[in-house]
C-alpha cells in the first residue's frame, strides 16, 4: 500500500502545471486591463490635456476636502 502524499507535499510536475496556469492568469489579467484602457481611451469624451486637468482639479479637491475634515476627526469627539 502506497502513502498518501499530503497536501503540503506535491509532486514537482504538478507544482510545475500550477505555475504555468498562474502565469495564464496574470497575463490573461494583463492583457484584459490593456484592452479596458485602449477601449477608454478611444471613447474617451475629451481630450488628454482637459482629461488630466479635470483629474488634477478633482484630486485636489478631493485633498481640501479631507483637509478641511481633518481637525474633525483629530477632535476625539465621535458624535457624543
Amino acid at each position: 500500500m502506497k502513502p498518501r502524499p499530503t497536501a503540503w507535499a506535491a509532486p514537482p510536475t504538478l507544482r510545475g502545471r500550477e505555475d504555468s496556469h498562474m502565469l495564464g492568469k496574470v497575463g490573461a489579467l494583463l492583457l484584459g486591463g490593456g484592452i479596458g484602457v485602449g477601449v477608454g481611451m478611444l471613447f474617451a469624451p475629451a481630450g488628454g490635456a482637459e482629461t488630466r486637468a479635470d483629474i488634477a482639479s478633482k484630486v485636489s479637491a478631493f485633498g481640501e476636502n479631507v483637509s478641511d475634515r481633518k481637525p474633525q476627526a483629530s477632535t476625539g469627539t465621535h458624535g457624543a
